[in-house]
């Protein structure tokens, strides 16, 4: 048997405040130990972060068997699938709007899982493209393994030099880390003056996750150490250095509600004692697929409009020399 995870007590990830009120808590996924998870509102800044929230030693354990190994292939067709390049689409439309990436271009996707996205960008722009990843599941079985330079590992400890890439992003990484602040000021560090960062994370202002509350599918606890909401990613990217604004708003989320409906689903179709194993899994996905088709597709295009859907996309320009970090917020 697995022993507890040990937990760490943490200030605001933004601004070091210690003041927190609890927003939203949920039992532990792997059932390891007896507390639960809670995501908290800094009453300096108003950042939800996880707290208390498992130590760098404990968290990989609940990673494991979700991006490779026995969830590999799930997760693999999740990221890879036809449906998701509507996803870049949107993405890309939001991109050349801003830059123009060619093929001298070198581009850096930090936590690129299956390199769905870099596929994407090299098919339309050809340029030269990274990715990093710590799954080395993910990146064994990338599809840019061979014509990408990939690598296992994580941001702060990667050894690219400073202005090498003309464009990075993160998308759904940034809320995975433990000081955001310090992995986009080194970020920061790897981008030209004049080059981009685009950021996607998880929108904690959602219509849906006041609905669902702790069984809204995006908040992912533990894994999700950081909630970002319009004004906290703004100024986490203006802490961090980055330069101009140039676009933040909600975006597209496919299958917020679907993926947030299907364990009660689930647990609903699974209580049916007349149906057989095999027919209830089939009832289930039924039901999902029409679920998404007739209601999820319809209300995420207008909670996009709304500017309450799942996800939230910012892009940065990367202006002057490198800065300093930003004033602390006792010294403001």
């Amino acid at each position: 048997m697995l022993a507890p995870p040990t937990l760490e007590e943490t200030a605001c990830p933004l601004c070091g405040g210690g003041g927190r009120q609890v927003v939203v808590s949920t039992p532990d996924p792997l059932a390891l130990q007896p507390r639960l998870f809670s995501v908290v509102r800094c009453q300096r800044c108003g950042l939800a972060y996880t707290h208390p929230r498992p130590d760098a030693a404990s968290l990989g354990r609940y990673y494991a068997d979700i991006y490779s190994g026995r969830g590999g292939d799930a997760m693999n067709s999740a990221q890879t699938n036809q449906g998701m390049w509507y996803v870049h689409e949107v993405r890309w439309k939001l991109l050349r709007r801003h830059l123009r990436l060619g093929p001298e271009d070198r581009v850096l996707d930090v936590g690129c899982g299956y390199g769905a996205f870099l596929a994407f960008l090299h098919g339309r722009t050809r340029c030269r493209i990274h990715g990093i990843d710590s799954d080395e599941g993910s990146i064994r079985e990338n599809l840019c393994r061979d014509h990408g330079e990939l690598r296992v590992g994580d941001l702060e400890r990667a050894d690219y030099p400073e202005g090498h890439f003309a464009f990075a992003s993160m998308l759904h990484s940034l809320e995975h880390m433990a000081d955001p602040v310090a992995s986009l000021r080194r970020l920061r560090r790897l981008v030209r003056p004049g080059g981009h960062v685009l950021v996607e994370v998880p929108n904690f202002r959602s219509a849906l996750r006041g609905l669902f509350g702790r069984s809204w599918f995006p908040l992912m606890l533990p894994q999700h150490l950081v909630h970002f909401e319009p004004d906290t990613l703004r100024r986490t990217l203006e802490q961090a250095g980055l330069g101009k604004v140039v676009a933040l708003r909600a975006t597209w989320c496919p299958s917020e509600l679907t993926t947030s409906v299907a364990p009660l689903l689930g647990r609903l179709v699974g209580a049916t004692p007349a149906a057989s194993p095999g027919l209830r899994a089939r009832l289930a996905g039924l039901a999902l697929i029409f679920l998404f088709v007739l209601v999820d597709l319809p209300l995420s295009v207008m909670l996009v409009l709304l500017g309450r859907s799942g996800c939230l996309v910012a892009l940065a320009e990367v202006t002057g020399e490198i800065q300093e970090p930003a004033p602390t917020w006792e010294a403001l």
